[in-house]
């Protein structure tokens, strides 16, 4: 298996293309710079597709008799990268998992939303700002697992291994459109690199869109019994 690519591998293959081996309008830097614009836009179009490629989880507590957490100083999420979107919340008694239905603003009700309970499994959630609210507060202590798309992290390094669980090309994309900015800013025609980035990025589309083949199963009224 091929190792995963590094800033430094990506910025190689910049600086290939652009047949420049100096620094001067090139400087590491620079590039680097361009490169973490690049992933980041690469990133967030792969989870626009399909969250799924980067979804993981934590377990954090909602203390007792609170109904909400701050996201942005949860330490569990906010170690090192922001939530960028969550997808599902489940309350775990230590033995079994019980997803919690998700509500908005306009569920909100004064009276059920201050209600204390032994039982979180009927809390529902909401994402307000970067606060994350529930719709009762429990007695004590209570383990929620949570499903979420970290933010991507611009803390990158020449060093810095992207190890994403991707299993198709999508660095040519990031490669064609850092060299078509660099075009760019040094005032040349940048056509070319343009074309290939949008050829690339095409291609990444096609690929990493319906990452599931399983069955959608639907039912279908054959015998006109729900007319």
């Amino acid at each position: 298996m091929p190792s995963a690519p590094s800033v430094a591998s990506i910025r190689t293959e910049v600086v290939d293309l652009m047949s420049d081996t100096t620094t001067g309008a090139y400087t590491d830097a620079r590039v680097n710079q361009l490169i973490a614009r690049k992933l980041s836009e690469t990133y967030n179009l792969l989870v626009g597709i399909s969250e799924d490629y980067f979804i993981t989880s934590a377990t954090i507590t909602l203390s007792a008799n609170a109904n909400s957490i701050n996201t942005s100083t949860t330490t569990v999420i906010a170690t090192s990268v922001a939530m960028l979107k969550l997808k599902k919340i489940f309350y775990t008694d230590g033995t079994l998992m019980y997803e919690l239905q998700q509500m908005n603003v306009n569920d909100y009700q004064h009276e059920y939303y201050n209600t204390t309970t032994t039982d979180p499994r009927d809390f529902k959630w909401m994402l307000l700002g970067k606060k994350l609210i529930f719709s009762g507060k429990p007695v004590s202590n209570t383990s929620l697992i949570l499903w979420y798309v970290p933010a991507f992290n611009d803390a990158l390094t020449s060093t810095t291994a992207l190890t994403w669980v991707v299993p198709f090309n999508w660095t040519d994309m990031v490669v064609y459109g850092v060299c078509a900015d660099l075009r760019e800013r040094n005032e040349e025609d940048p056509k070319y690199f343009t074309d290939k980035y949008r050829e690339a990025k095409q291609v990444l589309v096609d690929e990493a869109t319906n990452r599931s083949l399983a069955q959608d199963y639907t039912f279908h009224d054959a015998f006109h019994r729900w007319q």
